[in-house]
């Protein structure tokens, strides 16, 4: 007698966060150099899974909303100095992601973002 497991490992989109069980897969990593009083748009997706931010020297603030506003104190989410955090699309979204520095340092920021699972 002969057992035979098929299992397949299609990579399937994500409109939120990975299923319990599943894997992030397909990451897409950059880096930016954000400078004092700069607030640009980091992400314009619609499909992800969850979004990995890592600070540098200053802290900043993040906006989750798909909008123009510029994140602030009284608008956004804080991220701390050099901090790695992983944003989950089931929580955050995955819509337009904007930062904002309103410190007098420029810092360096690694973004990845996770498009699937499996």
């Amino acid at each position: 007698m002969a057992i035979f497991v098929w299992q397949s490992y299609q990579v399937i989109p994500a409109t939120a966060s990975a299923p319990p069980g599943y894997r992030a897969d397909q990451p897409t990593t950059s880096q930016i150099t954000l400078a004092q009083g700069e607030s640009i748009q980091v992400f314009a997706t619609s499909t992800c899974v969850s979004r990995i931010v890592s600070t540098g020297v200053t802290s900043l603030w993040i906006t989750f909303v798909d909008s123009a506003i510029r994140p602030s104190v009284n608008v956004g989410h804080f991220h701390a100095t050099s901090t790695t955090v992983g944003y989950d699309a089931g929580i955050y979204g995955c819509g337009l992601v904007r930062m904002y520095n309103p410190y007098p340092t420029t810092t360096l920021i690694t973004i990845t973002e996770f498009g699937s699972f499996r």
